[in-house]
């Protein structure tokens, strides 16, 4: 079941109430979207309330596209769906029908750049909780003062913030040796966690935790330097598209 938060940003629609219910999407204000262009403080809470629902495991929809430039921004931002007469006005069921046939509700091209963006953010973001999780594990056992103990990150590797990007994601890029050599060191980063928890939680401290730790480390600048090269070849690409347009 869906849950959205209409008109995030306004109103009743607030962090205070995003917090108390479980929305599954939110809805980012026409408003907001409008002032990108002329307001940079939209465009940075625009772009940092994208990461924040990232962060929280909801999806994001962008509400009133007007431009094409719009369009690209909020694509390479990271944000999951957007809607507005750039794309398609109000029209009766059977043309909405010929519509969906033709395809041209899949004719908006947002570069893929900032959901790649994304993917590592999310992944260095998981680990910075990670840590944090076991110092706070560490810090219970030495003080014996409760810690906030919903912190530690979704350990299944298909499941984590990453994973649900790497195993649903649907784009040209899928089918880049880059994409697909990602598969491995990112499930072995997961191996290397679920061993690295385990050795803290039972107050085992030697240098295999050490070692742990770098091999970790070594897993994850394998897999930012796959993202960035996804990065470059989504960006020569895009770039290459362009050009053939203008032509």
């Amino acid at each position: 079941m869906v849950i959205a938060m209409d008109d995030y940003g306004t109103g009743y629609s607030s962090i205070d109430t995003l917090s108390l219910w479980p929305f599954s999407t939110i809805k980012l204000d026409r408003n907001l979207i409008k002032r990108m262009t002329e307001s940079k403080k939209a465009t940075t809470i625009v772009d940092t309330s994208i990461k924040m629902a990232h962060l929280l495991g909801i999806g994001v929809v962008a509400e009133g596209i007007e431009t094409q430039t719009q369009a690209r921004f909020l694509g390479s931002a990271g944000c999951d769906k957007l809607q507005g007469y750039w794309i398609g006005r109000p029209m009766p069921m059977d043309e909405v029908i010929v519509f969906i046939e033709k395809k041209r509700g899949c004719a908006v091209q947002t570069p893929p750049i900032g959901l790649i963006m994304q993917a590592q953010i999310d992944h260095l973001e998981w680990r910075r909780q990670l840590l944090q999780e076991l110092e706070s594990i560490e810090f219970e056992r030495e003080c014996g003062e409760p810690r906030i103990d919903h912190l530690l990150p979704e350990l299944s590797h298909h499941h984590c913030r990453f994973g649900r990007w790497y195993y649903s994601v649907d784009e040209s890029y899928t089918k880049w040796k880059e994409f697909e050599a990602l598969r491995d060191p990112h499930r072995e980063f997961h191996k290397l966690s679920a061993r690295l928890i385990n050795m803290v939680k039972q107050g085992r401290r030697s240098s295999g935790l050490i070692d742990l730790l770098i091999e970790m480390d070594n897993k994850t600048i394998e897999m930012v330097g796959l993202l960035q090269r996804l990065e470059m070849r989504s960006f020569l690409q895009t770039r290459e598209v362009g050009e053939d347009e203008a032509r």
